[in-house]
C-alpha cells in the first residue's frame, strides 16, 4: 500500500481539489515536487548540469560523425586501391600477359637484384632460409657485358655438399611470372632449387617473406609466405 500523508490546504484550495478528476491529482503534486525541486537547485549547479547535457549531445553528433567519415575513408581507400590496380597495367615497371594478368619487368627485376648480389658478394654476407635451419652466401658472380649471360653461385653453408648452386637472368624470368599482385606462393614455389630462392628472396628489396594465415581449419596456422610489393602507380 502507499504512504497516505495529509496536506492541509485552505477551504477555497479544498473545494478546488475536490472538483478535481483523480487522475489530475496525482499529476498535481508530481508538477509541484519537481517545480520545487528545480527552483530548490542553485544557479551554478543547474548551469552545469545544462553544460553537461549539451556536452553529452555534441559527443554524440561527433562519436555519429566520425563513424560516418571513417566509412568514407575506407571506401575511398578501396576506390584507390582498385584504380591503382587498373592502372599498373600502363605502369613501364610491369608486364601484361596476353590473359590480362600482370607480372614484373623481368629485366629490370633482375637488374636491381644484381645490383644488391653484388653488395652481398663484396661483404660476404650470410643469410638465412625463412625456417632458420640453413644458410648461404653469394659464393661467386661470373660477370658478362650480355646480363643474361651473368651467372649467380649460392653456396650452401650448411650443405655436405660443396657444389654451389647457379643461375642465371633465364631462370630469374620464368620465376618473376609467378608473382601476381594480390598474390602470394608458397616456399618453394617461387624457384626451382630452395638456394636460389632464399638468395632472390634475401636479396632483391621488393620481395618479402612474411606469415600469412590459412582458410578454415588452417586458419590460425601462420605459414611463410612469398609475394612482391608492388610499388603504387604514381
Amino acid at each position: 500500500m502507499p504512504p497516505t500523508k495529509s496536506v492541509w490546504m485552505s477551504d477555497e484550495d479544498a473545494l478546488l481539489w475536490d472538483s478535481l478528476p483523480k487522475g489530475q491529482k496525482s499529476e498535481i503534486f508530481r508538477n509541484a515536487f519537481d517545480r520545487w525541486k528545480n527552483e530548490s537547485i542553485p544557479e551554478d549547479e543547474k548551469s552545469l548540469l545544462r553544460e553537461l547535457e549539451k556536452m553529452k549531445v555534441d559527443h554524440e553528433n561527433l562519436v555519429r560523425i566520425q563513424f560516418e567519415v571513417e566509412d568514407q575513408i575506407e571506401e575511398k581507400r578501396k576506390e584507390i586501391v582498385a584504380r591503382q590496380e587498373k592502372l599498373r597495367k600502363f605502369d613501364s615497371r610491369n608486364i601484361v600477359l596476353e590473359d590480362g594478368s600482370i607480372h614484373p619487368d623481368p629485366v629490370r627485376f633482375f637488374i636491381t637484384f644484381m645490383q644488391h648480389a653484388r653488395e652481398y658478394l663484396e661483404n660476404g654476407t650470410i643469410f638465412s632460409s625463412p625456417s632458420g635451419q640453413a644458410r648461404y652466401k653469394v659464393e661467386d658472380i661470373v660477370e658478362n657485358e650480355d646480363f643474361r649471360k651473368i651467372k649467380i653461385f649460392i653456396q650452401r653453408i650448411d650443405s655436405k655438399s660443396p657444389k654451389a648452386s647457379s643461375f642465371t637472368y633465364e631462370t630469374v624470368r620464368k620465376a618473376v611470372k609467378k608473382l601476381r599482385p594480390k598474390e602470394t606462393l608458397e616456399i618453394g614455389g617461387f624457384m626451382p632449387v630452395l638456394a636460389q630462392e632464399c638468395a632472390v628472396v634475401e636479396i632483391h628489396p621488393d620481395l618479402v617473406c612474411g606469415d600469412f594465415f590459412g582458410n578454415g581449419p588452417e586458419f590460425f596456422e601462420s605459414r611463410k609466405r612469398i609475394f612482391f610489393r608492388y610499388e603504387d602507380v604514381k
